[in-house]
Parts: C-alpha cells; sequence; structure tokens
C-alpha cells in the first residue's frame, strides 16, 4: 500500500528542485552583475583614459598655447562636456585648485580629494554616488611633462566656470555617468528576478499538478476498490442478485443468480430479465413503472430442465436524483429449504397429533381386545372341528390379531425414537434381515440377494432402528413382488457427501408416479389390509438419525420395480463400540 508520505514525494522534490534552481539562478545572477560591473567598470575607465588623453593631446599640439587663447581649450572641454555620459571635466592647477570646469551641477566638492601634490604620473579613479543620486565614476590624471605649463585664462564663457586667471593646468579630472550601466544592471536584475518568479511559478504549478493528479489518483484507487470491495461482496451474497435498467435489460448479476436460474452468462448478460422472469407476476413492472418495492414475493420458477423451484422474489427501484425510476435491483431467495423445513414441521404436527391420540387409546383399545380375543379362543375350543362356528372363531381370532398389530403400529410411531448408534457390520446386518424375511420369501419362491460395495464393513448405526427399518421395507417387497421375483438388499458409500447408502430393492410392479409423494405418509396404503404405518415408521427411524429416505420408481438398473434408499451420515466418531446384531434380535 502506498503511504501518504511516498505520494507527496514529488511534489517535494520539485519544490527542492525548484528552490535549488532559484539558489542557481541567485548565484548566477549575482555574478553576472559583478562581472557586468568589472567590465563597465574597465569600459567607461578606458573611455575616460581615451577623453583626457585627448585633452592632454589637445593641449600638447600647442593650438591653444601658441595662440594664447585659453578659449579654445575650454570650447573643447565644454564640446565634450556635451556627451551625455560625461557628466563633468575639472581643469586643476598644481596646487589643486579648480582652474575650470564643466556641468558644475555634477562636479564634486571644490577640493578633490584624488588631486594632490606630488602624485607626478600615477592617475587616480573613485566611484562615489553624487547628492542627486547618480552613480559617478571619476577618473584624474596630471598632465606629462611635454604638456605642462599649459596656461588657462579666466575663459569668457557663458557658464562662468573659471576661477583664477592664467594659471598653469597640472591635472584633469573626468566624471563618467553610470547610468546606461546601471539601467543595464538593472534590466538584468529584473530578468532574474522575472525568470525566479518564472520557475517558481512553474514550480508551483507543476507541484499543484502532481498534487492534483495524486488526490485523482488516490480518489480513484478508493473508488476501485470500493468497487472491488462491493463486487466482493455482492459475489459472496449467498442470495442471487440482479440488476437491470428502466428497459429491463440485464446490467449486473451474481453468481448465486445464475445458479438459482439454472442459466449460463451468455443468456443473460445484456438480455431482457422479462424473458427469464415473469414481470408482471413478479412485479418488476410494477417496480419499474411506479417506483414501488416487492418485498419477499413467492413464485413458483421452473428452470429450463423443468424443475420446479419455490423463490422469493424482491425488488427495490434505483431512483434518479429527480425521483424518476432508472431501474431497480432483484434479490432472488431460495425457497426449497424453508418449504421442505415447512412440511416437514407440518408433518411432525401431524405426527404429533397422531400420536397423541394413538397413545389416549391404544390401551383402551388394547383391554376390549384381549377379552375378545380370549372369548373367541374359547368359543374355538368349545365347538366341534368341522362346524362353521370354529371357522368363524378363527376368523374372528385373525381380526383381532391384526387389529392389535395396527395398535402395536401406532404406539411404536407415536413413540419418540431415540437413535443410538454405534459400530455395526454392514454384512452380518443385511444377513440377519434376510433371515428374517426368507421364510415369506421362499413361500413366493422370491429371490433375495445383497450388493456390499467392497471396502464397507463397519458402519455407524443404530443397529436395532435400522433393522427395523430394513424389515419394513423387506415386507412390503415381500408383498409387492411377484412370484419368482428379486429382491436386493445393497450398501454403498459417498465419501462426496460423507454418507453411506442402505437400499431395498425389488422387480414388482411399482408405485404409481402420482402417489410417490404420499408413500411415507401416515396412514396411505393402497394395500387392502395394510395400515399405512410402516413406511411412515420407517422415515420417522431414518430422520432419528439424522438422515433421509427416497424411493426411486424405477430402480436406475431395472426398467420396472422400486428402490428404497436410506441415507446416512457417516459419524464414526460418534459411534460407540457395540455388539454386531445376530438372530437374537
Amino acid at each position: 500500500m502506498v503511504t501518504p508520505k511516498k505520494l507527496y514525494l514529488p511534489a517535494l522534490s520539485i519544490l527542492a528542485t525548484v528552490l535549488i534552481l532559484l539558489i542557481i539562478i541567485g548565484i548566477s545572477t549575482f555574478r553576472n552583475l559583478d562581472r557586468q560591473k568589472q567590465v563597465a567598470l574597465e569600459l567607461v575607465r578606458h573611455q575616460g583614459l581615451t577623453l583626457l588623453q585627448a585633452i592632454e593631446a589637445s593641449v600638447h599640439n600647442g593650438t591653444a598655447v601658441q595662440s594664447r587663447n585659453a578659449g579654445a581649450l575650454v570650447n573643447f572641454v565644454a564640446e565634450l562636456s556635451t556627451n551625455r555620459n560625461i557628466a563633468y571635466i575639472i581643469l586643476f592647477d598644481s596646487d589643486g585648485t579648480i582652474l575650470h570646469q564643466t556641468g558644475s551641477e555634477n562636479g564634486p566638492a571644490r577640493d578633490h580629494p584624488g588631486i594632490r601634490p606630488g602624485l607626478g604620473e600615477q592617475e587616480t579613479s573613485r566611484m562615489y554616488r553624487h547628492s542627486s543620486g547618480d552613480e559617478i565614476y571619476e577618473i584624474a590624471k596630471p598632465l606629462s611633462e611635454r604638456s605642462n605649463g599649459a596656461q588657462v585664462h579666466r575663459p569668457r564663457v557663458p557658464d562662468g566656470n573659471s576661477r583664477l586667471p592664467d594659471q598653469p593646468v597640472h591635472f584633469i579630472a573626468i566624471g563618467m555617468k553610470m547610468a546606461a550601466f546601471e539601467e543595464a544592471r538593472q534590466a538584468d536584475l529584473n530578468h532574474a528576478v522575472m525568470m525566479a518568479i518564472i520557475a517558481l511559478a512553474l514550480g508551483t504549478g507543476a507541484a499543484f499538478f502532481i498534487f492534483v493528479i495524486q488526490n485523482y489518483y488516490l480518489v480513484n484507487r478508493t473508488l476501485r476498490q470500493t468497487q472491488d470491495y462491493m463486487h466482493q461482496i455482492i459475489s459472496s451474497m449467498a442470495t442471487g442478485l440482479v440488476g437491470i435498467d428502466a428497459n429491463g435489460t440485464v446490467k449486473s448479476y451474481n453468481l448465486p443468480a445464475l445458479a438459482l436460474l439454472d442459466i449460463t452468462e451468455e443468456a443473460i448478460k445484456g438480455k431482457r430479465f422479462d424473458t427469464i422472469l415473469d414481470f408482471a407476476a413478479t412485479g418488476i413492472s410494477d417496480t419499474l413503472a411506479c417506483g414501488r418495492s416487492i418485498l419477499e414475493r413467492e413464485i413458483d420458477y421452473r428452470t429450463a430442465a423443468g424443475r420446479s423451484l419455490p423463490l422469493a422474489v424482491s425488488v427495490t427501484p434505483i431512483r434518479n436524483p429527480d425521483g424518476t425510476c432508472r431501474g431497480a435491483v432483484i434479490l432472488l431467495r431460495d425457497l426449497s429449504e424453508i418449504k421442505t423445513l415447512e412440511a416437514h414441521m407440518r408433518r411432525s404436527e401431524k405426527l404429533a397429533a397422531v400420536g397423541a391420540l394413538a397413545a389416549s387409546v391404544a390401551h383402551e383399545i388394547r383391554n376390549p381386545l384381549s377379552s375378545i380375543k380370549g372369548f373367541a379362543q374359547f368359543l374355538q375350543k368349545s365347538t366341534p372341528k368341522e362346524s362353521p362356528e370354529r371357522e368363524y372363531t378363527g376368523t374372528m381370532i385373525q381380526e383381532v390379531d391384526r387389529i392389535n398389530a395396527v395398535v402395536n403400529d401406532l404406539l411404536i410411531f407415536a413413540r419418540p425414537i431415540q437413535a443410538d448408534p454405534e459400530t455395526t457390520d454392514a454384512a452380518e446386518l443385511v444377513a440377519h434381515v434376510i433371515r428374517l424375511v426368507q421364510q415369506d420369501a421362499n413361500e413366493k419362491g422370491i429371490t433375495i440377494e445383497s450388493r456390499i460395495k467392497p471396502g464397507v464393513h463397519n458402519i455407524c448405526l443404530d443397529a436395532n432402528q435400522i433393522t427395523q427399518a430394513l424389515l419394513n421395507l423387506a415386507l412390503n417387497a415381500v408383498a409387492a413382488v411377484d412370484e419368482d421375483g428379486r429382491i436386493t438388499f445393497g450398501i454403498d458409500h459417498d465419501d462426496g457427501e460423507g454418507a453411506y447408502r442402505i437400499w431395498v430393492q425389488d422387480n414388482g410392479p411399482g408405485i404409481d408416479p402420482k402417489i410417490v409423494d404420499k408413500v411415507f405418509d401416515p396412514f396411505f396404503t393402497t394395500r387392502e389390509k395394510g395400515t399405512g404405518l410402516g413406511l411412515a415408521i420407517v422415515r420417522k427411524i431414518v430422520e432419528s438419525s439424522n438422515g433421509q429416505i427416497s424411493v426411486m420408481c424405477p430402480p436406475p438398473d431395472s426398467p420396472r420395480g422400486c428402490r428404497f434408499v436410506m441415507q446416512l451420515p457417516l459419524a464414526m466418531e460418534q459411534c460407540r463400540q457395540g455388539p454386531l446384531v445376530n438372530d437374537s434380535k
């Protein structure tokens, strides 16, 4: 994960780069200005020396001396002073007294500090700022010997700057204005400042741009993470979810929805959902039209394979800011388990009612039955063997026994069953049940065989109860199979489901598909003398062991007959070590 500190590193790097760039620009500007100043001073110095040499040459030529016309020198100096870069020109005598000067408004004080007697050929220069604010570069130089001694009379010039009459000129000082240099330096400084401002602006803009990009990246990443998280939540939902637009076109879905609807992604992606679910029956059309929510509406959905599946459909509208409906979210929930539990609850309530009835009347019925059977047996013994009365009393005793068997079944059915699983030999369990029904099977010429899957030895179950259940199934099979028929017992296991299966199969006429769902209901029977409690007791025994029982008509390996399958959990760790079943049970 990228930390906020790392995200700000590029912006900090740019700011550091801009700061370094500003320092470099500052140092470079300072050095350039200093170098330009030195170059300008050298240039001004050369210009000043050139002017001094020109004045000295004028004095040396003797034009002014020979003509004894001091005004010619003064005029020459005045003409030179017209240059806008020259602040003033001053002529001194040997004592440093000003003999003549031009540009007195820009000139220095009367006593020039750089003009002192005895300087000889040495030139002097200085830089100072005039009271007017102008920066002046001044250079002074004594005249050479060949020109020394020139006479300057008081000039009759308009400026009236001549001080003394007819004194020899020994020194000349020229003040050069530095305004042009100052302007150039100020322009360079302004340029440097402008470059610094531009660099700072660019750096700040780049930093801001990176900051915006980083924020966009953070927002985009957060949005993507949120979308991924929501996608994971939707994908992990046990409830099916389908999102549609206002036209009913599927925009999103999750895998549980595909599993519930028993369709592929190609059959739903981008397709109209009303081709899969009836919008009118589910209320989706009302949601899209009026924005009304639908909560847990039960429908019977039929898959492409023809399987009926109870579904609870909830529809919630998706609204635009103006309140109009832009689509809907549809939640699909499988009600199969709930329906099974409801049916089991109703059956349990029915069984509880039957059990309560059986428990309340069983004793009241058995007591008179005992008396009736006793009198019938007495009458049977007191009548001749060949008389019709003896036959009637025999029939009476048989019917009393049958009623007593029904009462016993009622008591068994009403009594709570608590499974007590123990380790049981599978082969011995089947062999024991076969021995119990072998006599009845032999009377009809029925063949009994067993199919125990190799590797199935010890299994965990309540041997007494499962023996009773197998015996009931076997007796029903003997009654259903014609003469010379076949009954098969089998045991196998399914490690994938964590269960083993015990089944009884016959090749009789089978069961009408219309009544298959009723065969386990109490008191439902198709036999003339059946009680309708045998299969109900079998299911109660199997369910007490947390198992399930089902019927297959016809079996998978036969064109006719039935197979009753008891599916029981393995759960060997819950078993206690118990004795193997035997014939004494």
